[in-house]
């Protein structure tokens, strides 16, 4: 898992953080009102792709990896066939519905033809990549995220900065960037070749679509946890301020990167160890280093983050840290959610995850809509809080039926009361040197805390590093 890690890391981190210091860009040559609108386009067509797709790609993942492990008797060709004729099918009718909304309901819309290659990009891009992590090629899918990410920074560069365009230039380096490395991830697992009418199989086709539909759901569900508050931002205090919001939510999506890194390692490891005589104890030593290491990120990112805004980012944004304690506990939640969410995927139980979800959702739109009008966008950051954090809770109990979790409570409440200390110090210090001074601090007091687990990942580091270098002696 360690070794998967590294190699995810090296591909999405180093790819999502040139995206993740576009945002800088964004504040200085979009205004907060495009901001807005971009922001409920991405979220929209985020929500439309599972849709589209029927959420295949996790399907391919699911039975390429089956294969690989010899666990079923199927061929590559039938995998990939059996879905890519689905997905083409479906693209084609989205297209026919596009066309022909746009010729009767959506006269006035701009870019028309941006917006769909936009949400067809993202419905290929993660099927492509799904496709390499089931063949096992997961340093394709590491490289492919940093081809992904400089071509995204080159092209927003050029749009934004030399031609101006604005709104139009974010969602076409989107389009660019995403083609290409679907067609650099087509081409490097020899796509065509697994690709045939005749190795079309309905009884997989019927499989993979059974397995992959009840996880739509879930993720509308998860959608509506993080993204539907935009909507009732935008209804009650207006693009302007969701602008605002989606600024707070890009900058917190640093935690979010590194998060995705680890699922997708922590993902393949769950399910190949889900029927080993160890897994309790294999996966409450994971969670443990992961919720204390997720935690005191949280801590030392708010000082930070609130020096990022405060000193490069475009003033007209400057009041963004406000907002990220509450995000930042979400992305939290949302992380621990997600982590007991592959007991679902090991045993092909995915229905299980609606239900968690659909409860968090609920809960974050009745707790947005009740603030919102009160407390303006900290409603809409609480909300999404509290929707995350009972979803984990409640797939805390759920899961026991899957894996048991040996939980160290002590462990919460000293990093609670960590994350509260972090959280009032940057209402209160607006200076750089004294930010960075808390900064500081936290690291020191948190690796103070935690010695005996930055001793022993230190030494394991060690000695991996001597082996291979005796090894190769």
């Amino acid at each position: 898992m360690l070794q998967n890690t590294v190699i995810y890391a090296i591909g999405n981190f180093g790819s999502k953080l040139l995206s993740f210091l576009l945002v800088p860009l964004f504040s200085f040559y979009v205004t907060r009102e495009d901001f807005g609108t971009y922001d409920i386009i991405v979220i929209t067509a985020t929500l439309m792709v599972p849709i589209v797709t029927l959420q295949l790609s996790d399907g391919v993942y699911r039975w390429l990896l089956d294969v690989a492990m010899k666990k079923v008797s199927l061929h590559i060709s039938t995998v990939v066939s059996s879905s890519a004729f689905i997905i083409l099918m479906n693209l084609v009718v989205l297209a026919v519905v596009f066309y022909v909304a746009r010729s009767y309901f959506l006269r006035g819309l701009e870019n028309g033809w941006l917006l769909l290659n936009y949400l067809f990009s993202l419905c290929l891009l993660p099927y492509f990549q799904q496709i390499a992590r089931g063949l096992q090629q997961n340093r394709l899918y590491a490289a492919a995220g940093i081809v992904n990410s400089l071509i995204l920074v080159i092209c927003n560069v050029v749009f934004l900065v030399v031609f101006n365009w604005g709104l139009k230039a974010l969602l076409l380096s989107m389009v660019i960037a995403n083609y290409i490395v679907i067609a650099v991830i087509a081409y490097r697992i020899g796509f065509l070749r697994y690709l045939s009418i005749k190795c079309f199989d309905r009884r997989i086709a019927y499989k993979l679509v059974f397995y992959s539909v009840p996880l739509i759901p879930n993720i509308i569900s998860w959608w509506l946890i993080s993204s539907a508050n935009r909507y009732i931002i935008i209804n009650y205090l207006g693009e302007d301020e969701n602008g605002i919001f989606a600024m707070a939510v890009r900058i917190t999506a640093i935690l979010v990167m590194v998060n995705s890194i680890f699922s997708l390692a922590w993902q393949e490891s769950a399910i190949t160890e889900y029927s080993s005589q160890n897994r309790d104890s294999f996966y409450s030593k994971i969670f443990k280093y992961y919720f204390r290491l997720e935690l005191v990120a949280i801590i030392v990112l708010l000082p930070v983050t609130k020096i990022i805004i405060l000193y490069f980012v475009d003033g007209t944004f400057g009041e963004a840290w406000k907002y990220t304690p509450f995000l930042y506990l979400g992305v939290a939640f949302s992380a621990f959610s997600a982590f007991l969410g592959t007991g679902y995927l090991s045993t092909k139980s995915t229905m299980g995850a609606f239900y968690t979800t659909i409860f968090g959702s609920v809960v974050n739109l009745i707790v947005s809509f009740s603030l919102i009008k009160s407390y303006g966008l900290f409603g809409a950051a609480v909300g999404s809080m509290v929707g995350f954090l009972v979803t984990w809770i409640l797939r805390v109990f759920q899961t026991r039926r899957f894996f048991t979790l040996n939980f160290n409570f002590g462990d919460f409440v000293k990093l609670f009361m960590l994350f509260l200390i972090s959280t009032t110090a940057i209402y209160f210090i607006d200076d750089f040197g004294y930010l960075l001074f808390l900064t500081l601090i936290l690291v020191i007091i948190c690796g103070l805390l935690y010695r005996a687990d930055v001793k022993a990942i230190s030494y394991y580091f060690k000695n991996k590093i001597l082996k291979k270098k005796l090894n190769k002696a």
